[in-house]
């Protein structure tokens, strides 16, 4: 399962298109995914609801069977906290963290 909050940028329409094909990934890897909009924490328990039915959807593919991991494999580089992003080399600075405009 997987939830994503879309704030009011991810209504241009390139954001969206993108959105879009990431969501049909989720899909096609069984992952169930819950979107929350802004606004939507308004009503707490409906909010809850929809949770709770999208665990009810997500697939319970034993670890083997599954086509993706959550478990990062060993050539990645994790820039997760603020010491390891700052331990990068000026090449891997560059070219992990520079700033990418949304696609037009």
């Amino acid at each position: 399962m997987a939830i994503e909050y879309t704030g009011e940028v991810h209504l241009d329409s390139s954001r969206r298109r993108s959105d879009r094909d990431r969501e049909e990934l989720y899909g096609r890897l069984g992952i169930a995914l819950l979107v929350v909009m802004t606004g939507d924490s308004t009503s707490t328990a409906r909010l809850v609801d929809r949770m709770v039915q999208t665990r009810q959807r997500a697939a319970f593919a034993s670890p083997e069977s599954r086509t993706w991991t959550s478990v990062p494999p060993r050539w990645w580089i994790d820039t997760s906290t603020v010491d390891k992003r700052r331990a990068l080399s000026a090449y891997d600075r560059e070219r992990l963290l520079r700033y990418r405009p949304p696609a037009a």
